[in-house]
């Protein structure tokens, strides 16, 4: 990662990898100490971890399969969903929360469900059916305040 610092900047912002081994021997790399998911975050300049571990006092809260409308508490991680209906919300948290936090969903069902507040970047206004993702909170309270940053 070191050896790539020049490349990530501003258009990086949220720039999700994960990184085998090896530990961070640069300011903007600092962070990396072990195997994990790392996101770039552009206003600091450096890579963070998303937060898992490995530890047994670690949690992970992933919900019941969701088939409508929905909203994402702030100790929700995955939310897994299931819509076979249009019409639905997914709607996220804008309070309680702390910047960086990220939600993990994943919609196995046949129909899309919106997204709300609607994320920074605005082609991604919806979980789209038989998609996952990752949502970032950036900050704030209105659209904008999340951003979809990955999608697999």
């Amino acid at each position: 990662m070191a050896a790539k610092d020049s490349v990530y900047g501003i258009a990086q912002n949220g720039v999700l990898v994960f990184v085998t081994s090896g530990s961070g021997t640069t300011d903007k790399t600092s962070a990396i100490s072990a195997s994990g998911f790392y996101y770039f975050d552009a206003p600091s300049s450096r890579w963070k971890n998303t937060g898992g571990s490995s530890g047994s006092s670690s949690s992970f809260n992933v919900t019941t399969e969701q088939t409508g409308t929905y909203t994402v508490l702030a100790s929700d991680d995955f939310v897994k969903l299931n819509t076979s209906s249009p019409g639905h919300t997914l709607t996220l948290p804008v309070s309680g929360i702390s910047v960086g936090k990220m939600v993990y969903v994943s919609n196995i069902g046949n129909n899309s469900i919106d997204i709300s507040p609607f994320p920074r970047n605005t082609a991604f206004t919806q979980v789209q059916a038989g998609t996952s993702g990752i949502l970032v909170y950036l900050g704030g309270n209105g659209n904008g305040s999340w951003d979809w940053v990955a999608g697999f």
